[in-house]
């Protein structure tokens, strides 16, 4: 198949921006889904690929210096730039909007300044979760640990737009009885006089004839009658239409469900009470093989209110429903759930996540089992969010999800815990944070910032010397904008180690930042005399380390520190000097 013919781009109208622009911003994106295409289709050894990404990156280049930031919109099957449609995928099969969409991914944006070798590594991801069919890839996570300076992403919020229902017989309509007489229409108007003729076949041209006029051959009462009833005046018609529109609007389904609970209701039998009861879940498993899981919400919400009304009145039944309720939350049950959720892709995931949260506890550990079943994030997402609520007063159901092989599941389950937000998930955080996948211990320490208590604060200043780079300055982080005094012992022996000035610019930064914003006046003295240690012939690694260190001093509240950095912006070390003056000026702004 010709390149030019794996997408399918369509120009929308937008008229904010000129057309001149919208062709440029078409013809990028155009070359950016052949460039990824290209990497998977063409060996290793074709020049095409690469020339495809140097006419990328100059086009892009462009496109940011004139625009400074393109922020591309991910739907399910299209990709926008604001309002102007870039792409929209040709057919199911052939959608390179779904693996943005898949894992979550609702934009994604590159700034000017982008480096021709950051757009190479994007390239090379979004290829990469294009081959693989695995659910080990998770697109924000190869993103995550890229580190682009110039490429970013916006995953989905945990913002809910749940529908709600309103059922009922109000809109149904009776028809009035018509006074109209039709036996005295019809009575002794004829007497019949059967012939010869009455038996006869007739021909063609009759028969167009009987067809134009059927009752022309009536007797006139009977044919004025028909030719008044199939006249309808403007307000007859108006009726009509809005009995049409009632019609479209009915919802059968949930009218059918009210007869059944009506039903359900009067029967005091109790084999007839059981066959009802399996009557409904049949209908349940219907409505969730087909993804309809706006009626299985609706179903399970009235027998959770008939469940309340049972209680209140201390029906001897209360134990059948509940029993009942009980059975939504088998594993047979959620098997039913995980394999529509794989099987379909037209899924109201919100309904998912609110059908969910209406079962009961029992649920839980199927639906921790199912994270690992599940082969799609959106779906695994809508699983978390229920077991969230689910889980709030049962932990340890919850938490024994971190015992399962894949680390997927893990991540979810640490997500899950951190948003349930109990002191008592330290105890899985300190089993996590030494997980061998760096993804699980990422989430673990977002996780157990959101729990807020000492433990977990602890917690963050143990891992300020975890082995990975990006999460002891994460963790580092989360200390300062809460604020925890205590951790800068570990911050400074971190940053009085000789090795110190061997690690990487970023750390660098972040940890004499640290130092100075959780120090004060403790912090000024180490600060004050990495600034103006003087050493014979100092290495540039030791002169970017008194660089920082003089940067430091704009977080340091006190008159000392400022005396420090005027002396400083007065040095004939020009480099220095220029850092300790832009320092004064924040520090001044800051105050």
């Amino acid at each position: 198949m010709p390149m030019e013919e794996l997408l399918e781009l369509s120009n929308i109208d937008s008229s904010e921006i000129a057309e001149p622009l919208k062709k440029r911003i078409i013809e990028a994106f155009n070359l950016f889904v052949k460039t990824v295409k290209a990497k998977l289709v063409y060996p290793a050894s074709s020049r095409l690929p690469q020339q495809f990404k140097e006419e990328l990156f100059v086009r892009i280049k462009g496109l940011c210096e004139e625009l400074d930031t393109i922020v591309f919109k991910v739907e399910a099957d299209r990709i926008r730039y604001e309002e102007l449609e870039v792409y929209r995928a040709p057919t199911r099969a052939d959608n390179f909007a779904h693996v943005f969409f898949r894992d979550g991914i609702l934009s994604f944006q590159i700034k000017q300044g982008i480096y021709e070798k950051e757009l190479e590594t994007f390239i090379e991801i979004i290829s990469r979760m294009l081959r693989s069919a695995s659910v080990d890839d998770d697109l924000a996570t190869l993103l995550w640990e890229s580190g682009f300076e110039h490429i970013s992403y916006k995953l989905m919020d945990d913002v809910f737009n749940i529908d709600t229902f309103e059922y009922g017989t109000d809109s149904l309509k009776s028809t009035a009885q018509s006074k109209i007489d039709l036996r005295g229409l019809y009575e002794n108007e004829i007497t019949l006089d059967i012939t010869a003729e009455d038996f006869e076949v007739p021909t063609e041209e009759k028969k167009k004839k009987a067809r134009s006029s059927p009752y022309v051959d009536a007797a006139g009462s009977i044919s004025e009658f028909i030719r008044k009833a199939a006249t309808y005046d403007e307000s007859e018609k108006a009726a009509m239409a809005e009995m049409l529109a009632s019609d479209a609007r009915f919802e059968y389904k949930i009218y059918t469900m009210n007869l059944l609970f009506e039903v359900l209701g009067l029967e005091v039998d109790n084999a007839g009470y059981h066959e009802s009861l399996e009557l409904f879940a049949k209908v349940r498993d219907d409505f969730i093989k087909t993804g309809d899981f706006k009626s299985a919400v609706t179903i399970l919400t009235r027998v959770r209110e008939l469940e309340q009304a049972f209680k209140n009145l201390k029906d001897l039944k209360l134990d059948k429903i509940q029993g009942f309720i009980e059975s939504f939350a088998s594993s047979e049950r959620i098997k039913v759930i995980v394999n529509t959720l794989n099987q379909l892709k037209d899924i109201d995931y919100d309904n998912v996540t609110e059908y969910l949260k209406l079962l009961p506890w029992q649920a839980i550990t199927p639906l921790v089992l199912a994270l690992g079943d599940l082969a799609h994030f959106p779906a695994r997402r809508a699983v978390c969010r229920a077991l969230v609520p689910l889980g709030a007063e049962r932990i340890e159901l919850v938490g024994k999800g971190i015992e399962d092989p894949r680390w997927y599941v893990v991540r979810n389950i640490v997500s899950v815990l951190g948003q349930i937000n109990n002191p008592r998930a330290m105890s899985y955080f300190k089993r996590t944070i030494k997980h061998p996948d760096i993804r699980v211990r990422k989430e673990t320490l977002m996780a157990a910032a959101k729990v807020r208590s000492d433990e977990a604060f602890d917690f963050l200043i143990v891992a300020l010397t975890d082995e990975d780079e990006k999460l002891q300055i994460l963790a580092l982080k989360e200390l300062v904008t809460n604020k925890i005094a205590r951790a800068y012992n570990q911050i400074e022996k971190i940053v009085s180690e000789k090795e110190f000035k061997d690690r990487s610019t970023d750390q660098i930064k972040e940890f004499l930042e640290a130092l100075a914003q959780l120090g004060g006046e403790k912090a000024f003295i180490v600060l004050r005399k990495m600034a103006t240690q003087f050493t014979f012939l100092s290495s540039e690694k030791q002169k970017r380390l008194k660089n920082y260190a003089v940067r430091a001093f704009s977080f340091v509240q006190s008159p000392e520190a400022t005396k420090v950095l005027e002396k400083i912006a007065k040095a004939r070390d020009r480099v220095l000097a220029d850092t300790a003056r832009r320092a004064l000026y924040r520090k001044t702004k800051g105050e």
